[in-house]
């Protein structure tokens, strides 16, 4: 069955090289573009892109121990996140587009590559936006004795389907919608680490 998934996807990405590509997108002249998002609202969208945020870091802990696990915390950044910060901004300053890496690849290796990493983008978008019901019911289950899989499903479907129809509204409702879903779901790590404190 895997074999002839994988059979149909290879067959799907012939289809789409050989079709006829439309010329690519030029950059858009100085002043046409217009800011949709706050600096605020672009870090917390730039965040939940690369982490999405504390949860599911709790098997790190509990196999380095805290001090290893937060030093990894710490480390880790420095060594991937600051040469990757540098690699887009020069990019995005080099090609102020809108679809970002998609761009870059167009540039590089052609029309045909950009549609490709474009629909692979979407597909791990759909993928990863899909893990985050799945988690945070994990979390609700351990207080409201969530077990039945037909009752997990459909909760997780319907998140996806709400937050599926927020993304079709708009950047900017996005935005300001991702601020506040990051302070509902940084409250508790940062109510847990004041708490804490008084008991290093």
């Amino acid at each position: 069955e895997v074999k002839e998934v994988a059979t149909h996807v290879v067959e799907e990405i012939e289809e789409v090289l050989e079709e006829e590509v439309a010329e690519p997108v030029k950059p858009r002249e100085e002043g046409e573009h217009s800011q949709k998002l706050s600096a605020l609202a672009l870090a917390v969208l730039v965040f939940y892109k690369v982490s999405g945020g504390p949860f599911g870091c709790e098997p790190t802990v509990k196999a380095a121990g805290p001090f290893f696990a937060i030093m990894g915390f710490i480390v880790f950044p420095l060594l991937w996140c600051i040469p990757e910060a540098l690699v887009t901004a020069e990019l995005g300053s080099a090609y102020p587009e809108p679809s970002g890496a998609i761009a870059w690849v167009e540039e590089a290796f052609g029309p045909r590559a950009g549609l490709l990493s474009g629909y692979f983008h979407w597909v791990s978008g759909a993928t990863d936006n899909a893990i985050y019901p799945s988690l945070f019911l994990e979390y609700m289950s351990e207080y409201i004795g969530v077990r039945d899989n037909l009752l997990r499903f459909v909760f997780s479907g319907a998140i996806s389907i709400v937050l599926a129809y927020v993304n079709f509204q708009g950047l900017e409702i996005v935005g300001n919608l991702s601020i506040l879903i990051c302070i509902i779901s940084m409250s508790p790590f940062v109510l847990l680490c004041i708490w804490g404190l008084p008991k290093l």
